[in-house]
């Protein structure tokens, strides 16, 4: 027989650790908690807004290694040697996104140098970019440097020995950590 409950707040457990009890409650304004600890002195977990934004309040304290977590905020797997089609080009167009997370288009705008577009914009240009070129065969030492970075997007140049700019001819990894 199906039903409904209707309260405000629903434990779970009665137990004095800490890892054992759980509840469930709608506050006044329009967010519902999960909240974990001993009975009776249950701190919040996770917390779902009204629009269903979800935050952690103390997420270094639920990973217990104190350290903070930062997230990667978009990443890109793209060939450089291949248009939006799947066409092998050289021209300056959109290439091939193999996969991605927050990533929209990402631009070849000359022999070397690409734009990659962000799907939501970064808070603020305080992010760094991490990224792996599998670079094949190559005998130079190679480098991807970034030479504009926007909330929207950044601009990065990838290079072989000291001033040489190259498409690279396999996949390009990027991911940006803020």
């Amino acid at each position: 027989m199906a039903g409904n409950i209707k309260t405000n707040s629903v434990t779970l457990g009665d137990s004095a650790t800490d890892s054992q009890n759980f509840q469930l409650r709608t506050n006044a304004d329009g967010t519902a908690t999960l909240a974990r600890g001993a009975a009776g002195n249950l701190g919040d977990v996770l917390t779902v807004d009204a629009s269903g934004k979800v935050s952690v309040p103390n997420i270094t304290t639920l990973l217990q290694d104190g350290m903070p977590t930062f997230a990667c905020r978009a990443w890109v797997s793209v060939d450089c040697t291949k248009d939006t089609t799947g066409a092998v080009s050289e021209a300056n167009t959109n290439r091939l996104i193999r996969g991605s997370g927050n990533v929209t288009s990402v631009l070849k705008t000359s022999v070397g140098e690409y734009t990659v577009n962000f799907t939501t914009a970064m808070p603020d240009t305080n992010y760094v970019m991490v990224s792996s070129p599998a670079l094949g065969n190559l005998t130079n030492p190679t480098s991807l440097s970034s030479r504009t970075q926007t909330v929207n997007s950044i601009s990065v140049a990838l290079f072989e020995g000291v001033n040489s700019r190259f498409d690279p001819p396999t996949p390009l990894q990027i991911a940006i950590f803020r």
